[in-house]
């Protein structure tokens, strides 16, 4: 979720927190279950353990790529030279 119109981050606030967590994985320190949602649908509790997430995440590699989140853009009047394409701009 973008924290403003113009960029996801601006004060690097959601960066951190995912910075925190993946290095209270990386420590060992916390186990993930999967969702109500999984559980409901395949019948089954699948969960990693603090010491699999500190023996895998060495060898894992994050790829971050906000800039292919959707954002809301809002439609204008003004025409651009192809009068069926709308304008898109930011507020």
């Amino acid at each position: 979720e973008w924290l403003s119109r113009k960029h996801p981050d601006p004060e690097g606030e959601q960066l951190r927190t995912l910075q925190r967590f993946v290095n209270m994985l990386a420590n060992g320190a916390v186990s993930v279950e999967s969702s109500w949602s999984l559980r409901l649908m395949f019948g089954r509790n699948e969960k990693v353990t603090g010491s699999r997430w500190k023996a895998t995440l060495p060898l894992a590699q994050f790829w971050l790529d906000y800039a292919s989140v959707p954002q809301a853009f809002q439609t204008v009047p003004e025409r651009s030279h192809d009068p069926g394409c709308p304008v898109l701009t930011e507020d």
